[in-house]
């Protein structure tokens, strides 16, 4: 339910946001705000302590300390697990359950992730942010341990798989360009970016270009209009494209 976008590229969460934005507290909105941040990932289960333990991202290596203790009654040190980590006022806890993944199945998961990341590595600048995308496979394989099918897990790369990645392709990849400033932008300027995109995506029903292009440009616009002083260079590195791209991006936004 996280994950899920309506036809705007909003999850849930983010409606609920939008919507009760003069009711929430202070509070409310940051631990809000955190699950817009957290994403689902496989984990290895590096520590288990008496109030803190630590797991580590497969697709990233880093690190994680959770406070969460009784989600590791269960598990051991060396195992591995699916899970969702939110950062709440300094404190990592993990949301959603846990599901456990055999050292068999881990590998066939990792595996077809790598592949299908190889194959469109080049609408991705980290496999990481590949993961964070693409949630939904993470979300598939979880299901089908749960349900115990194996034939699934066991299948190399499958077709749905593909054509979801496919579909979101054809459809310009607008949830990825959210998720690319909502990772990348200051939060005093994301909302104000979030904005300028979606005005943007409806006088332009045709829009090529990668995601890292449009975000990166979207940005640069947004931080030029505050005044702040930048230059392509810098924010196209922070992207991983090119001044010139970047550049073009930018003569779009300001002509529409």
């Amino acid at each position: 339910m996280y994950d899920y976008r309506n036809n705007k590229g909003n999850t849930i969460t983010k409606m609920f946001i939008d919507d009760n934005k003069l009711t929430l507290t202070k509070n409310q909105r940051n631990l809000l705000s955190s699950m817009l941040k957290a994403n689902i990932s496989i984990f290895k289960i590096e520590d288990i302590g008496n109030t803190k333990s630590i797991i580590r991202d497969y697709f990233n290596d880093n690190k994680i300390v959770v406070e969460d203790v009784d989600a590791f009654k269960k598990l051991r040190i060396g195992e591995s697990i699916i899970g969702r980590t939110v950062n709440v006022q300094g404190m990592n806890i993990l949301v959603d359950e846990c599901i456990e993944v055999s050292d068999k199945n881990l590998q066939i998961i990792i595996d077809n992730i790598k592949q299908l990341y190889k194959s469109n590595s080049k609408k991705s600048k980290s496999i990481k942010e590949f993961v964070i995308y693409n949630s939904e496979l993470i979300y598939k394989f979880g299901q089908q341990i749960l349900l115990n099918d194996k034939s699934y897990i066991l299948n190399s790369l499958n077709t749905q798989a593909e054509n979801e990645i496919q579909t979101k392709e054809n459809n310009n990849s607008d949830a990825s360009i959210y998720d690319a400033l909502r990772n990348n932008m200051e939060e005093k300027y994301l909302q104000k970016g979030l904005d300028l995109w979606k005005q943007f995506i409806k006088s332009n029903k045709s829009i090529k270009g990668s995601e890292n292009g449009w975000a990166a440009a979207i940005e640069y616009y947004i931080k030029k209009d505050a005044g702040e002083i930048i230059t392509q260079a810098q924010v196209s590195e922070k992207y991983e494209i090119s001044p010139r791209t970047l550049g073009k991006r930018y003569k779009e936004l300001k002509a529409s």
